[in-house]
């Protein structure tokens, strides 16, 4: 059986589990596509010094509300919680975000880290 890459920062963020879900989603869509992912963002970014993981989460977080990315803004406010971000934390940073996005998209961020929380609380809940 192929070994397969892992990033720690990818595992740092998201868990085993959840980091190992991930890859297999990534390795679904095309086979070299986690491996790429994680060393060139996860490796290349996520492991530069200068910013605590938390301040890269936010700012991550950020830019994909902005940019309306909500497929990975789900998996980014995973990733932010797990950093030591908090919900309140998330809720002034989007209140912050609509006067520079709009209502709509801050709408679309609150409802995704709803949806977050509450698939983060049930899968702690289920082990």
């Amino acid at each position: 059986m192929a070994t397969h890459y892992r990033s720690p920062f990818f595992t740092e963020l998201y868990g085993e589990d959840y980091a190992a879900e991930l890859e297999q989603y990534l390795r679904d869509l095309h086979p070299d596509l986690s491996e790429a992912v994680q060393r060139l963002a996860y490796d290349g970014l996520w492991g530069r010094d200068g910013l605590s993981q938390r301040d890269k989460s936010l700012i991550t977080v950020a830019s994909l509300v902005a940019l309306y990315r909500p497929e990975q803004l789900k998996l980014h406010i995973r990733g932010f919680l797990n950093s030591g971000g908090t919900v309140a934390d998330l809720s002034n940073a989007f209140i912050h975000l609509s006067g520079y996005c709009g209502f709509p998209t801050v709408v679309t961020a609150f409802r995704i880290l709803k949806e977050t929380v509450h698939d983060m609380d049930t899968s702690e809940g289920s082990r």
